[in-house]
């Protein structure tokens, strides 16, 4: 099999990128396995952040779903910022202060 420019095999970075809803609950599956527990016996919820595949995940397992609080709050700032005219305004105009600043470095 070929390898790209940075040496990785083909095969493996595949692999990698296929981390699909299914396969990580059967990653999790192999790992609860290999102490002898049935990851859907054990798992009460699962915490992580607030992605379609986390979503996915547990829509498939059948375990309640408990998002990220900070995630949560970035998403009611963003809504809050962009009903906003003036704070959005402001917003951008330091971001672009801080792109310039970060491009100067």
């Amino acid at each position: 099999m070929s390898k790209p420019s940075g040496g990785t095999d083909v095969h493996c970075t595949a692999e990698a990128i296929s981390f699909s809803a299914s396969v990580r609950i059967r990653f999790l599956e192999d790992c609860f396995h290999i102490f002898r527990v049935n990851v859907h016996d054990w798992a009460m919820c699962q915490m992580e952040d607030n992605c379609s595949l986390k979503k996915c995940i547990v829509d498939l397992m059948d375990i309640p779903h408990v998002g990220c609080g900070d995630q949560k709050l970035n998403m009611e700032v963003r809504a809050m910022i962009s009903t906003d005219r003036v704070m959005h305004y402001t917003i951008d105009s330091v971001h672009s202060i801080l792109e310039s600043c970060k491009s100067g470095l």
